[in-house]
Order: structure tokens, then sequence, then C-alpha cells
């Protein structure tokens, strides 16, 4: 394959004046001896000037520091260029710019060239630059290898991926994305549709998943992904796909903000350093139209520890519907924790793991929220699990588990939902009833129920055991794997729990449903889910049957006619389970 130095280019280029030289192939970056490029900065510059005529690949060779912010502005047509480490071994870029750009802001920037990053944002400028991927595997590996990093004092607004206008199918994978700058706004990735004079264009088609994204050193405004607009734009971001990530962020985790349409999954979130200022937010989803659906994350940390001026804190998913600006919200099989305060602020300091619910429709199903008991209860301000601070509001709330360790203040839901299905939910306050409400202002499931009589018809108060809530971990564990009391029929919407892992017919509250199999070829016997328990067996009856038990050998070991649920203590061994006149293997 053909490789061009940096060096062989300029004199090229210098020979031929404006005749293009051609670039396909792959090209080792870094100080290494050999190498292609010395920087990323000199490759992306090559890539500029060049006719593509095949993918590109740029292996990076050693760690590299970029003193200047640079951009990426190519129409490569069919053809498509990956980053990624030339080998299994650590690779760390290091940008160092202190002084913002005039254009976008950013150190990579990818859809506007480096020459014109100090230039106001234009038509021109303004380069739709498409098929790129980062991926910090090199080939054959599976550990994370390549590193896009800020020291702090690395410009405001800094962020270290930058996507602009009409770029698209850009992938970010297995990448490490540590913005450290003590700037205002820092950022992990940043995502901004663009409105010119003529030109109105959204990125689409972004894939951000399995990174490590963390913006969180000094400042409380620190974003780990974060998506915005310039001017007057009318277009929206589309295809936005944020999966299977670990983001820490000081302020936000996520802004989804002029997209049309999310999907945000298998994500850990942590906030540190919420304030009384509005900032600390897990997923904040504002200024969007379509569906966004936020399932099967972990909000595992929601802290304040710095006072302001305002009156909220950390929110775990904060949505901003308008009503000329409606969207609906599909929240499932997340589990949220880890909220907590520590700090005296000048007013109320108001946390929920959701809030603002508000114009279109919000959905929130299978989910486990736990709010644990808090460092400083006397700051004024409310704790929820819900939070519905408007009044036009629609939302359905089923199949869901509420804890709270907290008496002083937490109400699981601030107000009864009065447009919407609310049913089959789990409540609980574990600490006692002084000041801790159900919803509104009930103390108790059963003085909402009465005064509510369609609202929460099968919901139950049930005892809820975790294997470790302290570190968020709300998986089921102890009497609650087996406790039929968690049982709720499934939702045609939310077919598997936040595992991956098929629901079935009766499922369990919660994100977690844990493992109804048992030895049997598919845990059903007459129709019957048959689950494997940690004392011995239980049946799920469908109805009225007769349910037997056998040695291997025959011998008879219980018979009886059962309603419901059928349960037996059994030793380690293998038996016989017969129902309805229907047999199969079972092991215990």
């Amino acid at each position: 394959m053909r490789k061009i130095t940096f060096l062989a280019i300029m004199v090229f280029v210098s020979l031929v004046g404006s005749q293009a030289f051609a670039m396909s192939g792959t090209y080792k970056v870094g100080t290494t001896q050999g190498a292609d490029y010395a920087s990323l900065s000199a490759a992306v510059a090559a890539i500029n000037a060049a006719t593509i005529q095949g993918d590109i690949i740029l292996e990076i060779t050693s760690d590299i520091t970029e003193a200047a912010n640079f951009g990426l502005a190519k129409d490569l047509g069919v053809y498509k260029i990956t980053i990624r480490p030339d080998a299994d071994e650590n690779r760390t870029v290091t940008f160092t710019q202190t002084t913002g750009n005039t254009g976008p802001w950013g150190h990579f920037v990818i859809g506007c060239a480096t020459e014109n990053l100090n230039t106001a944002l234009s038509d021109v400028t303004v380069v739709a630059t498409n098929n790129i991927t980062f991926d910090g595997y090199a080939v054959g590996g599976t550990t994370r290898r390549l590193k896009f990093e800020t020291p702090e004092l690395a410009m405001t607004g800094s962020a270290p991926i930058n996507i602009l206008g009409g770029s698209s199918n850009i992938t970010i994978k297995n990448c490490i994305i540590n913005n450290q700058s003590s700037g205002t706004g820092p950022m992990g990735i940043y995502i901004v549709q663009f409105k010119g004079t003529t030109l109105d264009v959204s990125p689409n088609n972004v894939l951000i998943e399995n990174n490590v994204i963390s913006s969180r050193n000094q400042t409380v405004s620190g974003y780990g992904i974060r998506c915005n607009r310039s001017g007057t734009a009318t277009t929206r971001i589309t295809g936005l796909q944020i999966k299977n990530n670990l983001i820490t962020a000081s302020g936000t985790g996520i802004e989804v903000y002029y997209c049309n349409g999310v999907t945000i999954t298998n994500n850990e979130i942590k906030v540190q350093k919420g304030t009384t200022t509005g900032s600390g937010i897990g997923v904040w989803l504002r200024g969007t139209t379509g569906d966004m659906y936020v399932t099967a994350n972990k909000f595992t940390e929601l802290v304040s520890v710095q006072t302001g001026t305002g009156t909220y804190a950390t929110q775990g998913i904060l949505t901003g519907a308008t009503s000329t600006n409606p969207f609906n919200v599909h929240i499932y099989n997340n589990t949220f924790s880890g909220i907590n305060r520590s700090v005296a602020g000048p007013a109320n300091l108001n946390q929920s793991y959701i809030a603002d619910i508000g114009y279109g429709t919000t959905n929130i199903y299978n989910n486990t929220f736990y709010l644990p008991a808090l460092t400083l209860p006397t700051q004024n301000g409310a704790y929820n699990a819900i939070s519905f601070t408007t009044a036009n509001y629609k939302a359905n709330v089923k199949n869901n588990i509420f804890i709270s360790d907290e008496d002083a203040k937490s109400i699981l839901i601030s107000k009864a939902i009065t447009t919407g299905v609310v049913n089959n939910n789990i409540y609980f306050l574990r600490a006692g009833n002084t000041n801790a409400r159900v919803v509104d202002t009930y103390a108790t499931l059963v003085d909402y129920q009465t005064a509510n009589p369609t609202l929460d018809i099968n919901s139950k108060s049930v005892n809820v055991f975790f294997e470790d809530a302290a570190t968020g971990d709300l998986r089921l564990a102890g009497t609650s794997v087996w406790n039929a009391d968690l049982h709720v029929p499934a939702l045609s919407e939310v077919t598997t729990d936040m595992f991956g892992n098929a629901r079935v017919g009766t499922t369990f509250a919660g994100a977690h449903q844990p493992d109804m199999t048992t030895n049997l070829e598919n845990g059903l016997v007459n129709g019957n889910r048959v689950v494997r328990t940690e004392s011995g067996i239980m049946v799920v009856l469908s109805q009225r049957s007769t349910v037997e038990l056998y040695s291997l050998t025959g011998k008879l070991i219980d018979r009886a006619d059962v309603t419901g649920v059928y349960s037996k203590d059994l030793s380690s061994g293998a038996y016989v389970i017969r129902i309805n006149g229907e047999s199969a293997k079972f092991i215990r």
C-alpha cells in the first residue's frame, strides 16, 4: 500500500501547486521512527489536501501532544477514515491549546478545516465530513487503548472531539476521553448543528459506544456529551445513539438539545459536583422532537456538593418539553441510586431522579428507584423519585419499584397522576413515615389508593432487597428474587430486562428480572412456569393444578392441589415434577 511522509507531501505540493496527491491505505502516526506523520494534526492536514482514492487507516504509534487545535473538513465520498492504536498498548493524544477558537469550539473538529477554526463559521467553512471512526481497540484487542485528553489549563469550552454541521456516519467507540479543563463548560464530545446564510445542516447517524468519558476536574459546568445548535436552526441532529459508556461529569452527563429522537442505553452515569444553580443532570432532554429512548442505564452518582443561588440541584433525567415543542420520552429498565446532598444551599435544594415532566407523553416502565438517606436532610427542598413540576403533563407509570431509606423528607412521586395510567408499581418507605410520603401527601399506599380509587389499583407495598444499593447495584437479591409479590404482567413495550433477558408473561417489577429458568428445556411444564429457588422449587400456576414431586426412583415426595404458587424446600439433587399429568426432570 502507498505511504507518503509529511515532508514528501510538502515538497510535492510546493512543486505541483494546486495539483492534489492521492491517499489511501494505512498510515502510521506518532513520534516513533519510520512513522508517516509525527502528529494527528499533520495526518489530518494531509487528508484535507489529498485526493482520497480508498479507505484510510491512521494508526497511532505513540503518545502525541497537539499544541494547536485542528480540523478535518473533507468530502470522502464512499470512503472512510479509521483512527486506532497500532498495537494493543496505551496511546494518548493530549490537546494543550489554552485559548478558544474564534469559530467552532473543540480541539479536534470534524467538519471545519484547521485554517478556518479562527474565523466565524460560514456556509463556506462548514464542510460535511462523513464516515469517520475512532476505535480505541487495536486489531484483535479488547482493551481501551486510545485516550484523548486535555490538561487542566485547556481552553474554556474545550472538547477533545467536536462533530459539526452536516457530518454523518461518525463513530466513537472503545476510547477514553478525559477533559480535565478548569475553564468554563468543558465537554467530552460536542455535537453541533449549524445554521448559516443558506446552509442549515445537522450531524446524523452518530454512534458513541463503549467509551469512558469524563469531564469533571474543577469546574461545576462539565458535560460528558453535549448536543447544541448555532443560530436559528431548523434542521435537527438525527440518528444519535449513546450506548454502553461510563460517563462521569461535574455538571451534566448527557445533554440532548435540538435533536429529532435519541437512543441512550446501557450507560452508567455519574454526576459529581451538582450545585443549587441547576447544574447536576444525568440526562437532559430539551428543545427536541420525536421519541427519546432512555433505557437500561445505571444512574449511580447524583450528588450536590456546592452551593449556588438557585433552587434546583441534581436530577437523574430532566425533560424540557414545551407546548410548542412537545416530544415523547420512553424511560425503561433504568436503575436510579446514589442521589445525595451534603451542602446547605441559600434556598430550596430540589432533587429528583426524574423531573419536569411536561407536554408530550412520558412512559416510565420497569425502572428501579432507590432513595438513600441524605447526608444533610435538614436542607430545605424536595427529594423525590419522580417530580411533576408542570401542570401539563401526561405520564404512564407502570411496573416500577420505589424504595426509600430517607424518612425526613422523601416523597416517591410528587403528585398524583391525573393524565395517564399508573399501576402495578411497588412502593416502600423503609425508614418509617414521619415525614416521608408515598405519593403527594399520602403516608401509606392504602391511604393513597383509598383517596384515588382509579390509580395504582394493583400496586403493592413490599420491601425489596438489592445486591448492593450503596454502589448502585439494584439487582434483586435475597428473598426478593423469589418474592411472588413482585410479580407483574409484562408490558409489550418492554420485552427484556436491563440485562437483555427476555421478559416472560409474568415478570418482575423494576429493571431486573431474576433468572426464572430451570434445568428444564424451556422452564415450562404444562404451561406453568417452574423456577429453581435458593431453597428448592417454585411453580407459578396458570390455574388450579395438581402438583406432584417424585424422586428419580419414583418415590412420591409431595402432592398438592394448588392455586397460584406452589413451593417446596428440596435438597440438592434430581427430581421429577408432574403438573396435571405432564412430567419433566428438575435438578436442584
